[in-house]
Parts: structure tokens; sequence; C-alpha cells
């Protein structure tokens, strides 16, 4: 299933490229294009981009890591401080994209209250991990999904 997910994802970028026009860089050394009427909001150290109608949010957040299985400990623990009861549909698999390398991973849980699914991914530059956590409560989830994906997938080096 993860598999199915990973090709949707790459086959979501190549038919939705010209949907993105705006590309921001990242302190941490990474690069990440999104929609352009999305809004950006700082929050501390967190850095959110949402959607127009607010029901889709995606969370970059730097953590430091040296090793994947480090790597596959902080995802769990940095999802869960945002997530209440997370759900992991799918353990968090390595991959590669865009020559970084990271994990991959989905589920579903409570978001202040509401009932949501989300998609998660760490990818890895030198020792920092940008944690990107896209998320919508759970009846607006479908509409977002792809775009959510796109985003993720357009992370690279910067």
């Amino acid at each position: 299933m993860l598999k199915k997910i990973l090709i949707a994802i790459v086959c979501t970028v190549i038919a939705s490229a010209a949907l993105y026009a705006v590309t921001m860089s990242h302190p941490a050394g990474f690069k990440v294009t999104y929609p352009d009427e999305w809004t950006k909001m700082i929050e501390g150290n967190d850095l959110k981009i949402m959607s127009p109608d607010a029901k889709a949010v995606m969370l970059f957040r730097v953590i430091e890591i040296n090793s994947i299985p480090e790597a596959i400990q902080g995802l769990e623990s940095e999802v869960k401080k945002i997530i209440t009861k997370p759900k992991f549909e799918h353990k968090p698999q390595p991959v590669k994209l865009n020559n970084l390398p990271g994990l991959l991973s989905d589920g579903s849980g409570i978001i202040k209250g509401i009932k949501a699914k989300w998609l998660v991914g760490l990818f890895i530059r030198e020792k920092n991990g940008l944690m990107v956590l896209g998320f919508a409560n759970a009846e607006a989830f479908p509409a977002h999904e792809e775009t959510l994906k796109g985003i993720i997938n357009s992370i690279s080096e910067k």
C-alpha cells in the first residue's frame, strides 16, 4: 500500500506541477514548493502553510537526527506532540526523494479535538531532519490529499 502511495506522490507532482508557484528555501537547507494561494505562517520554530479553505495544513519542523533509526523514533515522537492518539496506517518506510534520504508514513488521529487524516515525511540533510506533516480534518482530507502529496514531493536540497 505504501508503494502505491509513493507512486501516487510522484504522479501527482507531474500532473500538478503547474499549480505550484511559490518556492521557499528553509534555513535548514531544504527547498519546498507550494500553491501560491496557500497562506504562510510562522509559529515559533514551525513554519505552516494553510489551504485557502483553512481545512488543510502543512507543517514544517526541523529536528536534529544522526541516523535512520533515530529518525524513525524522532518522527513518531514529533507526530505525538501534534496528534492525539495517532494511528500510523503504515510504519515509517525509508525512501529517497529528490536525492534526499527520508521516511514516509500516513495515518489518522485527533488534532485539536478534530478527527484528522495525515501524511508525514522526514527528510534528512546532514544532521538536520525536516519533518513535514500534512493534515486535514477527516472529511476534507480527500479534497486536499493530492496537493499535500505534491508539496511533500517538491522537497529538495537548497
